[in-house]
């Protein structure tokens, strides 16, 4: 289980829809190329149905008005990688209880992220 702040939850449902039309996107993009179907570096057609995933426990969860998001290992990861960019674009129009509650959820993530890091020795 993963806590995410009541007012830190629309926020990281807009920045995953954000990734998600972006991911969708680039598939068209590379579905359109005629010359070339290879995908870009660093690019997983795979991602798209994992980051739909997200989306939908974080929906589920805001309807409950949850905070603890069942998600762990990648997906929870997936789920904090918009954020930084979210911040980036957004962060001058958020106020600043939404602003430090998204930095919360990234703190957490951190936090979460170091203990796998040891248990796995990565």
């Amino acid at each position: 289980m993963f806590f995410v702040p009541r007012i830190a939850m629309p926020h990281v449902i807009a920045a995953l829809k954000a990734e998600i039309g972006q991911e969708q996107d680039m598939i068209a993009w590379v579905m359109s190329d005629d010359e070339d179907d290879d995908w870009p570096d660093g690019h997983d057609p795979n991602d798209l149905p994992l980051f739909d995933i997200i989306l939908r426990r974080l929906l589920e969860a805001d309807a409950r008005q949850a905070e603890e998001i069942d998600l762990d290992g990648k997906p929870l990861s997936f789920m904090v990688f918009p954020l930084p960019e979210y911040l980036r674009s957004k962060g001058a129009t958020l106020a600043l209880t939404e602003r430090q509650a998204l930095e919360e959820v990234l703190e957490r993530y951190s936090v979460v992220r170091d203990k796998w890091r040891r248990k796995y020795n990565l």
